[in-house]
C-alpha cells in the first residue's frame, strides 16, 4: 500500500494522491466529527519549524495538504517523498463536487463582499444543487467575530470553507472553530477571487510542473520576498540533515 503520510520538521503531511485525498475527507465528513483541514506550503513549513506563532496554526488541524514545488523538493530531500501537491482551487471544487453527491452543506467565509457574493453566484451555476446554508465576507470588524461563529455553528454545515488568506484564515479557526463540532473548515486560500473571476491562475503547462507561483510572481513582484524564505528553507534543510548524519554516526 502506498505511503500516504509524511514527516517533516516533525509535521504529519499528507502525501498521496488526489483520490486518497478526497477518500480521506470524505471520510472524515461520513464520520461528522469536526476537522480542520489546510495547505501548508514550503515557506509556512519553514515558518512554522521556527517560530511558535506559526507552529499553532497547524499543529492542531487533522490535515496538512502538500502545496507548492517547494513541499515537494523538501520531502524529497528528507526522502518522504509526495505523491502529488495540491491547488487549494482543485481540492475545493472536487470537494464540493463530493458534497452535492452526499447532499452535504456548504458555508463560505472570506474574501471582500463584493467578491464572495459573485464567486457563490458562479458556483450556484455550476452546482445549482448545493446545499448551501451560508455567506459571509471576510471583511469584518472584530466585534462582529463572536456573531459570524454563531451564524455558522447554528447553520451546522457539512463543510466551512474559509477564503482568507494564510495566516488570517487559520488565524480564524483557532480563535474560533472549537465549539463547531461536526464541520469540517477548509481553508483555500484565493479560491473565491478565483470562483468571482477577479483572479486567474497560471497557464496549464506551470500547473502540470507545479511552477505555478512564478506566475503569481510575474503578477505580483512583491512576491519575491518570498525567495527568501526559500533560501532559507535549503540552508535548514541540509543544516538538518547534516546534523542528524552526524549525531546517527556519533551514536554507532
Amino acid at each position: 500500500m502506498a505511503r500516504r503520510y509524511a514527516y517533516l520538521f516533525s509535521f504529519r503531511i499528507f502525501a498521496g494522491e488526489m483520490h486518497q485525498l478526497l477518500e480521506k475527507v470524505a471520510e472524515m465528513a461520513a464520520q461528522e466529527t469536526q476537522a480542520h483541514i489546510t495547505f501548508i506550503t514550503a515557506t509556512r513549513l519553514l515558518k512554522a519549524h521556527l517560530f511558535k506563532r506559526h507552529r499553532e496554526y497547524f499543529k492542531h488541524a487533522q490535515l496538512l495538504i502538500p502545496q507548492g514545488r517547494g513541499m515537494a523538493w523538501a520531502a524529497k530531500r528528507f526522502r518522504q517523498p509526495l505523491a502529488e501537491v495540491f491547488a487549494p482551487s482543485d481540492v475545493f471544487m472536487n470537494i464540493l463536487r463530493s458534497a452535492l453527491e452526499h447532499k452535504q452543506t456548504a458555508f463560505f467565509l472570506g474574501a471582500k463582499p463584493d467578491t464572495i457574493f459573485a464567486a457563490v453566484n458562479n458556483l450556484r451555476k455550476s452546482f445549482p444543487e448545493l446545499r448551501i446554508v451560508g455567506i459571509h465576507h471576510g471583511y469584518y470588524k472584530a466585534d462582529r467575530a463572536e456573531d459570524i461563529a454563531t451564524a455558522i455553528r447554528k447553520s451546522s454545515p457539512s463543510f466551512l470553507f474559509i477564503g482568507m488568506g494564510y495566516p488570517k484564515q487559520e488565524r480564524w479557526v483557532l480563535q474560533n472553530f472549537k465549539p463547531m463540532t461536526t464541520t469540517i473548515a477548509l481553508c483555500v486560500g484565493n479560491t473565491f477571487d478565483l470562483c468571482a473571476g477577479e483572479a486567474t491562475r497560471g497557464p496549464l503547462w506551470m500547473r502540470r510542473m507545479h511552477i505555478e507561483s512564478l506566475a503569481k510572481l510575474n503578477r505580483n513582484p512583491l512576491r519575491f520576498f518570498r525567495v527568501f524564505w526559500l533560501i532559507l528553507l535549503v540552508f535548514v534543510v541540509y543544516w538538518n540533515k547534516i546534523f542528524h548524519r552526524k549525531k546517527s554516526q556519533g551514536l554507532n
